[in-house]
């Protein structure tokens, strides 16, 4: 029977996982309570072996460490807890205007949102 594999961390989270760890003075324990997640976890990401969807981590850590990303449907950089925002945002919030609802719309297939909605 195969084994399912799972894609791994983008270089991007994983070069912020790796900065961030640096700073903990290479403690994965201590990386991995400032992330919430456990340490075996840390562990698998940065090993390349983490055994499930990354989607979620991924947008922890990036949420966590980066200091802006790339909004696809703006065109332009904004900080993550904008993003955040945005795609958590209830659709009846942007009912009064059609812009607000085509960016309410792009953040649910966004690759940026871990629980994105392929169409």
């Amino acid at each position: 029977m195969p084994v399912k594999t799972y894609p791994q961390l983008d270089d991007e989270a994983l070069t912020l996982l790796r900065r961030r760890l640096d700073h903990h003075g290479g403690s994965r324990s201590a990386l991995a309570r400032e992330l919430g997640v456990c340490r075996s976890g840390v562990s698998q990401a940065l090993d390349r072996r983490y055994p499930a969807n990354t989607a979620q981590l991924r947008a922890r850590i990036i949420e966590k460490f980066a200091d802006r990303l790339v909004c696809p449907h703006l065109g332009r950089e904004i900080a993550p807890g904008e993003c955040r925002a945005a795609r958590e945002r209830p659709l009846t919030a942007c009912m009064g205007s059609p812009d607000d609802v085509k960016h309410w719309q792009a953040c649910q297939s966004c690759p940026q949102n871990p629980k994105r909605i392929t169409p």
